[in-house]
């Protein structure tokens, strides 16, 4: 099962740079943990606004960031950021919709 994370945020042009470093570098202190992480994209919705989605492997636990090094990384990124407007999780459901005809994917599934 594999959990999405949404976080919606607003940053002035003048911090963008020091909140890619800090998200950046939050995604290194996820390297190797559990559950594990399986992707991570950045969208700039408007001219300050963001949304961060990360996919997850599984439920992320509250013992899953006591690494203090998520942490410390974590508390940066948030710190950077001048409004934090939403958090969500759900769970992924994968392959429920059918490809729009004419729909290619850029790197196809392998299906067993």
């Amino acid at each position: 099962m594999s959990i999405v994370q949404f976080t919606r945020f607003r940053v002035t042009a003048d911090r963008e740079r020091a909140v890619l470093e800090a998200r950046l570098a939050s995604l290194r202190a996820c390297h190797g943990a559990e559950p594990e992480l399986r992707g991570a994209y950045l969208v700039r919705l408007g001219d300050d606004e963001w949304l961060d989605i990360a996919v997850w492997a599984g439920q992320p636990g509250t013992e899953d960031f006591d690494d203090p090094a998520r942490a410390a990384s974590r508390a940066v990124f948030y710190g950077q950021i001048d409004e934090l407007l939403g958090e969500e999780c759900g769970i992924l459901v994968e392959d429920a919709v059918p490809q729009p005809s004419g729909f290619t994917e850029a790197h196809p599934r392998k299906r067993s």
